[in-house]
């Protein structure tokens, strides 16, 4: 699915495309890897533990796994976002971080000793803090503006495309 929309995307430079064709696969194609690394990851841990010596805390192990696993693919669809300007995959990003939280509050805070709350208290805010002062600065330099003009060109093109077809 992925490997369609990319395809999508390069075919618009020869003709136009709907950009929402090659968006919903790439969406697709996202969310699909983003299930399969969640449920390679818990398979891991669990196969681990059965086919292994065993081990005390697996659970505990995949969930926190599992979070990070989250964490790490958020921050490299944001990033993947800011670098080709694509404003639906930093959306995906922050809901994915949502999800993350939403995860991390109900699901982790209740199995964990208070020591690692307190640190992933403090590592989820900071992670925010972050994300909030690189949206700030970049605002600042007027990446966003650079952004909107950039799509709202690609729009008129893409209807220009259409409308001679």
């Amino acid at each position: 699915m992925l490997h369609c929309g990319i395809l999508l995307w390069k075919q618009k430079e020869t003709e136009p495309v709907n950009p929402k064709w090659y968006q919903g696969f790439a969406l697709v194609g996202v969310v699909l890897l983003w299930i399969v690394l969640s449920q390679q990851t818990d398979l891991y841990w669990s196969c681990r533990n059965e086919f292994g010596p065993g081990l005390v805390n697996w659970e505990f192990r995949a969930k926190m796994s599992l979070s990070l696993l989250w964490a790490g693919y958020g921050a490299m669809l944001l990033i993947i976002g800011f670098w080709k300007q694509l404003a639906v995959i930093r959306y995906m990003a922050l809901g994915l971080f949502g999800l993350l939280l939403a995860k991390i509050f109900i699901v982790d805070m209740n199995t964990v000793k208070s020591v690692y709350r307190i640190t992933a208290f403090l590592a989820t805010g900071l992670t925010l803090v972050g994300v909030s002062y690189l949206y700030q600065f970049l605002k600042k330099k007027g990446f966003f503006d650079k952004l909107l003009a950039g799509q709202r060109e690609e729009k008129r093109i893409v209807r220009a495309g259409c409308l001679i077809s």
